[in-house]
């Protein structure tokens, strides 16, 4: 059980009542049992005179009637006598002793024995010749042993005893002890009711202000306490809210510019990695998580258990200065960047910004192969231009052979270079989008139809046959002479790459709003590892075959740009010595 500070409060109050009543209780019980003792002194006085007083008479009436009987001896003989009438006058016990502290006679015993020990109020009776009383406590309970001299003319002739019982008195007192526990107890019920309404009462703002706290520690930072009082709590309150509102006012600043900083540096396509010095992340973006494989803010573990990473953080630490470098990071080059992050003069912690640059690489590596492709593809006309050129300067004035066969060379290279540099210029206009579509509703059927028919003379040329097998289609929006550019150049290539005496195969379908367009040979097929690689600039499956015909290696790489600003797709699908399938889509209207 949770020990509140209702149940302090109410506990506190149970112990001062407590406390009070005990000093109370015992106040009272020491007051009763003085005035009862006192009363009871008073009591024994008077009776102990009116003793007194009964005895000098009885000694006096004795006298007359022997004139020789002396006080003394009248006390002796009728001890007796005088205790037995005492005790009753009295309703007490009586004891008579002589004036040196012998027992003369008891009410309450019938053969008196001598004592050596005489009692201690006695004692002083004798000898001070005063009133004198102790209490004493004995099986049957406490007693009150009184004892006053008798006197008679001026002489002490012996001593009276009371023996007075104070069990009235106790029982009283008892009685009294238990009414003080049982109404004690009442109190401290009616005072626990009380006391728990009372804090409930004065410490409701209190406990609003735990609620209050509890929401806020949620988030809610719009709460007010509705409490107005001038008191103490009233002022905890109103300050109370006063800094909810500050302190949602600045959450509310933090968010803003948490949220910020999030955008911003979620917009970063590089990765962000952001560490304190107690290697803490503070700041990780989803470029980072990609990189590193990282599908949640994992731990910082997770990220140093690269060596690289761990190298570089090592690096920063002991260095204290920004460090650059490049990494092979499996598939991807990356570029990282890590540096301090300082505030005013000193460092709390450390950044890291990781920038792919795998494509950087990639662009540079095709750049290379690009250029060393056209300086190949130029080189090989020019240098065979050239080799005619000084052949004719030396023999071709008088060989009209040779200048002949040398004109119709050079006249068919410096063709084959330029339509190299068309093919370049086309290529370059396509990828960099300086072109204009000239878009118009196209059917596909009669634009394939007049390719076909105009492919078929070139297609005897290598004893091949071209079957056009096609069904309705929808038309396209699309470039007429962009479109027959595309399928010219398929169809192209299949009856170059075809063997003799082979048929070329092109059939339309439509399927989910795309017309269909597939062109079938089968020639020697395409390697597996080229299938990717055929869309490629300059690539050839077959250099010194496509060479011989005349290809620059450029049309599919044109055939893919012109697909793909159409909203379309192209695929190629081939096994060795099968043949080749080439699967191109075009959305529909």
């Amino acid at each position: 059980m949770k020990f509140t500070i209702q149940n302090k409060i109410i506990l506190t109050n149970i112990i001062i009542i407590l406390l009070a009543l005990a000093i109370i209780g015992t106040i009272v019980i020491q007051g009763m049992l003085f005035y009862n003792i006192q009363h009871t002194e008073g009591l024994l006085v008077e009776n102990s005179n009116n003793a007194n007083l009964f005895i000098q008479q009885y000694i006096l009436s004795k006298q007359r009637e022997n004139d020789s009987a002396t006080k003394t001896n009248i006390l002796k003989e009728d001890s007796a006598f005088l205790v037995e009438e005492l005790a009753k006058q009295n309703n007490t016990r009586v004891q008579l002793f002589d004036q040196f502290g012998g027992l003369l006679s008891d009410s309450a015993v019938l053969e008196v024995l001598p004592s050596a020990d005489i009692r201690q109020e006695i004692e002083i009776a004798i000898e001070q010749g005063e009133k004198a009383y102790i209490v004493k406590k004995l099986k049957e309970g406490r007693f009150i042993y009184f004892a006053s001299p008798i006197v008679t003319d001026n002489q002490q002739i012996g001593i009276i005893s009371f023996i007075y019982s104070l069990e009235n008195v106790d029982n009283l007192i008892q009685e009294s002890i238990v009414l003080f526990i049982w109404a004690a107890l009442m109190g401290l019920i009616v005072m626990y009711f009380i006391s728990f309404y009372l804090t409930r009462r004065i410490l409701k703002p209190i406990f609003t202000l735990r609620d209050s706290s509890e929401r806020i520690a949620q988030g809610n930072y719009q709460y007010q306490i509705q409490y107005i009082s001038h008191d103490e709590i009233g002022d905890l309150t109103r300050s109370f809210n006063r800094m909810v509102s500050n302190i949602g006012e600045k959450i509310q600043e933090i968010n803003s510019e948490k949220s910020k900083l999030e955008s911003v540096i979620s917009s970063i396509q590089d990765g962000i990695i952001a560490i304190d010095d107690e290697n803490n992340i503070l700041a990780l973006n989803e470029p980072a998580k990609q990189i590193f494989n990282m599908e949640n803010d994992e731990e910082l573990e997770c990220i140093l258990s690269f060596e690289f990473m761990k190298d570089l953080y090592d690096s920063v630490q002991k260095e204290q200065r920004a460090v650059t470098r490049e990494i092979k990071h499996k598939n991807l080059y990356l570029l990282i960047y890590a540096n301090l992050i300082q505030v005013a003069t000193h460092s709390i912690g450390y950044i890291f910004v990781i920038r792919d640059i795998t494509k950087i690489r990639e662009l540079e590596e095709k750049q290379g192969q690009f250029i060393s492709s056209v300086s190949h593809e130029l080189r090989t006309p020019l240098t065979t231009i050239i080799g005619y050129s000084d052949l004719l300067k030396r023999r071709g004035a008088d060989n009209p052979e040779l200048l002949d066969k040398s004109m119709d060379t050079i006249n068919q290279e410096g063709n084959r270079l330029l339509r190299l540099v068309d093919d370049l210029l086309n290529l370059s206009k396509f990828e960099n989008m300086e072109f204009d579509l000239i878009m118009t509703e196209v059917d596909l059927v009669q634009l394939i139809g007049d390719v076909v028919n105009q492919m078929k003379m070139k297609a005897k040329k290598y004893n091949n046959e071209i079957q056009f097998t096609h069904s309705p289609l929808p038309k396209v929006n699309g470039d007429y002479d962009r479109l027959k550019q595309v399928f010219i150049n398929i169809i192209d290539n299949a009856i170059k790459y075809s063997f003799g005496s082979n048929i070329i195969q092109v059939y339309t379908e439509q399927e989910d709003g795309f017309a269909i367009i597939s062109v079938r040979d089968y020639g020697p097929g395409i390697p597996e590892d080229s299938l990717e690689e055929i869309f490629q600039p300059f690539y050839r499956v077959d250099k010194v075959r496509s060479r011989n015909m005349g290809g620059s290696g450029l049309g599919l790489a044109i055939v893919k740009e012109i697909v793909v600003k159409h909203g379309g797709t192209i695929h190629v699908e081939s096994k060795e010595d099968e043949g080749t399938l080439m699967i191109v889509k075009l959305p529909t209207l």
